[in-house]
């Protein structure tokens, strides 16, 4: 049979007072010198008990702990339990022990006997050469040793190993509640809620300035998609992607590129071409700008504002022509090397000659967006909010003289929504005009013949929103910028494959991975600044909140009481509680597995996996705080309750100290969950036949003080909800943000 020696190293369980755990240790063991008893408490190992069984061990144990010792159990080799009885103490001690008897009830001081000698001093067990430590050998018999006693009673077996109780708690774990003191709240309480809410405040407002920075960047075109597209004078195609534009032959085949960028001719707004070869470029505000700079730093930045600048093919020198709104349209007219330009800002029309000299104004009222295109000749413009073509004459003598209005009528619009005329081709005896919706959210191809009669609606792809028309030899070239697609037809104006070379292609797919890891990093910001926000703010609410903690009585109900006594009745578990909980385990693992496989199979993005594995991760918190808040235990010994809350904590209490709510029970700082209507912690008939009738002399409290007391004490079934409740705001966020 196993033996084993009791052992103390001087550790206390926290919270206890040091004088007061010697004062009862002496007390229980008859030591009288405080001197000799404060030499137990040194740090260094001494052997308490030797030679202990099991049984013997365990209820000194859990008699220390209960003074608050932390005592350790060492097993004995068999060769030192042949030994142990026929061991003799050494002659000389290192430091005095005692020998006494069985340990006395711990809260009852006992009267010393009237003679008690004491046992020669001893030294513990040790080489020669190891520190020596204190030793004291208490006897396991309830009689001291130096008594007479009969070989009859010496010989008496031991009373018979003591069966656990279904329901009882590990008695080696538990321990004492602490509760908290009567004093005065904490003045720095006040300080420590309103630190992390200025923190909150702070981390809010970064949030909306982000986020309203964020939103008012997604409303612009992204630079990253497909940009312009023009016709040099050699009728090469030449198409802006980013801050690149890239020459074509007549087969569609890239030849050369140019990098706006490094020419500080970003960002590009409009381009063309003069007869001569030379680029007409339209280059928007930018950060390198000095008056732009102070502007912005003046707080009077004007984003709109742009330049009209002539460069040489191949953007090596540049020359500014006009300070222009961002909103003008122009016209070149290749034969003269002109430039007519539309500003709605001012509701002029303006030409130009290829210096940038005025040749020609008119006033005329124009609303943007407005096209311009010249044609044998005559001068077409359309604009927004008008269903009209306008005809002018572009000569410098008469310019901007109105020819004719010619009201375009499509079969369908009503229907479409499309009545409104944006650019405009001539082609092959035909016009090609883009009408477009009111707020220009959709848009259509149509055909007219030479004198303005409706032909037909070419067909489109689905979602296509066409803005620019350019002819191409026979062809007709239509860029979607926003599907990043040129769509081409030929000269019967059949659908052919979208004009799309392979340099293109590749820097669109690279603009693109740019743009995604864009939008990426900006939801990651928005998400940290939105749960830095929300987690200042609940550590606010929780340290105000810590004036309102409930504190218990200075009383000592548990004076005297045996935690170990067998009188205790243990309220048993439910049957089969605990494969309730694994089935339902099992049923939430294999739930979330098939959403994950299921939203991977239909295809949805990774921000919306991501959605849903926050809230899976929510389920499963709820799931572990149900779990850990089930393990718990009840018990009855006499009129008097007794909870052991799922961190081996317990009270003892009754009448008015019991205080009750729905399914929870609570002594002072300690609460109890019975379960719920899925799974059932404890066994339902002792519960209300038992256990209820008592739970009644008790206090029901109303949700405040139960809210109290489970932040107050981490209860895992509040951490669980409460940590579901921000995995679900944190995933209907990111969902929202990522689109």
């Amino acid at each position: 049979m196993d033996r084993f020696n009791l052992k103390f190293r001087g550790e206390l369980l926290p919270g206890h007072d040091p004088a007061r755990v010697q004062s009862l240790f002496a007390q229980a063991f008859h030591i009288d010198d405080p001197e000799r008893a404060a030499r137990f408490f040194s740090g260094q190992e001494i052997t308490l008990r030797r030679n202990l069984s099991k049984d013997e061990a365990a209820q000194v144990f859990v008699k220390l702990r209960q003074i608050g010792m932390v005592t350790y159990t060492e097993k004995i080799q068999e060769a030192d339990q042949e030994s142990a009885p026929s061991q003799e103490p050494p002659p000389e001690p290192a430091v005095e022990a005692t020998e006494v008897s069985a340990v006395e009830p711990i809260a009852t001081p006992a009267a010393p006997p009237e003679t008690k000698p004491k046992s020669k001093p001893i030294e513990p067990a040790s080489l020669e050469n190891e520190p020596v430590v204190e030793e004291v050998i208490l006897t396991s018999d309830p009689i001291p040793a130096t008594a007479n006693v009969s070989d009859e009673a010496a010989a008496e077996p031991p009373p018979p190993r003591r069966k656990r109780q279904p329901g009882a708690p590990n008695f080696f774990e538990l321990r004492l509640s602490e509760r908290a003191s009567t004093a005065d709240p904490d003045p720095r309480n006040a300080t420590m809620a309103r630190a992390p809410l200025f923190a909150a405040a702070i981390a809010l407002l970064a949030f909306l300035l982000v986020g309203a920075r964020f939103w008012s960047q997604s409303q612009v075109d992204q630079t990253t998609d497909l940009g312009l597209a023009s016709i040099d004078a050699r009728q090469q195609p030449v198409v802006q992607v980013d801050n690149t534009l890239y020459w074509h032959d007549r087969a569609g085949i890239e030849t050369r590129t140019l990098d706006l960028q490094k020419l500080n001719l970003t960002p590009l707004l409009y381009f063309d071409f003069f007869g001569d070869g030379r680029l007409l470029l339209q280059r928007g505000a930018h950060q390198g700008d000095n008056a732009q700079l102070m502007d912005g730093l003046l707080g009077q930045a004007d984003n709109a504002r742009a330049d009209l600048l002539r460069c040489s093919g191949q953007g090596l020198e540049c020359e500014t022509l006009a300070q222009v709104h961002r909103d003008s349209s122009y016209v070149v007219d290749r034969r003269t090397n002109t430039v007519i330009l539309a500003s709605p800002e001012r509701d002029v029309l303006e030409k130009l000659d290829v210096n940038g000299k005025l040749l020609a104004t008119r006033p005329m009222a124009l609303t943007a967006p407005v096209h311009l295109r010249l044609q044998e000749g005559i001068l077409y413009l359309t604009q927004g909010d008008s269903d009209a073509v306008e005809v002018l004459k572009p000569d410098d003598r008469d310019f901007g003289t109105s020819l004719d209005s010619i009201d375009l009528k499509v079969e369908g619009a009503s229907l479409s929504g499309h009545i409104f005329p944006g650019d405009l081709r001539y082609s092959d005896e035909r016009w090609w005009v883009i009408m477009q919706s009111r707020d220009q959210s959709t848009a259509g191809l149509y055909l007219f013949d030479s004198r303005w009669r409706f032909l037909e609606a070419l067909q489109l792809p689905g979602g296509a929103l066409p803005v620019q028309l350019l002819r191409w030899s026979a062809k007709i070239l239509a860029t979607d910028p926003v599907n990043s697609q040129i769509h081409r037809f030929d000269a019967a104006a059949r659908p052919e494959k979208p004009f799309l070379s392979d340099a293109v292609a590749t820097a669109l797919q690279e603009q693109q991975a740019d743009l995604d890891l864009s939008q990426s990093l900006q939801a990651l910001i928005l998400v940290m600044l939105f749960g830095v926000a929300a987690g200042m703010l609940a550590f606010s609410i929780l340290q105000s909140m810590r004036e309102r903690i409930y504190t218990a009585p200075g009383d000592e109900n548990e004076a005297g009481f045996d935690i170990n006594s067998e009188d205790i009745e243990w309220l048993a578990p439910a049957n089969n509680s605990d494969k309730r909980m694994r089935q339902i385990g099992y049923g939430l693992a294999g739930g979330a597995v098939i959403a994950l496989i299921g939203s991977f199979i239909i295809g949805v993005s990774i921000w919306a996996m991501l959605a849903l594995s926050l809230i899976l991760v929510g389920v499963g918190g709820v799931y572990f705080g149900l779990q850990r808040a089930c393990q718990c235990h009840l018990g009855i010994l006499d009129d008097r309750l007794i909870v052991v809350d799922h961190t081996n904590t317990y009270r003892v209490g009754s009448g008015p100290k019991i205080q009750y709510l729905h399914n929870y029970v609570m002594i002072d700082d300690v609460i109890v969950y019975l379960g719920n209507r899925l799974v059932h912690q404890f066994a339902d008939e002792p519960l209300q036949s038992r256990f209820q009738p008592l739970f009644t002399t008790g206090i029901k409290v109303d949700r405040a003080t139960l809210r109290v007391k489970l932040i107050q004490r981490r209860h895992p079934m509040l951490l669980g909800i409460a940590g579901m409740a921000v995995a679900v705001i944190c995933s209907g966020f990111l969902v929202a943000v990522t689109g």
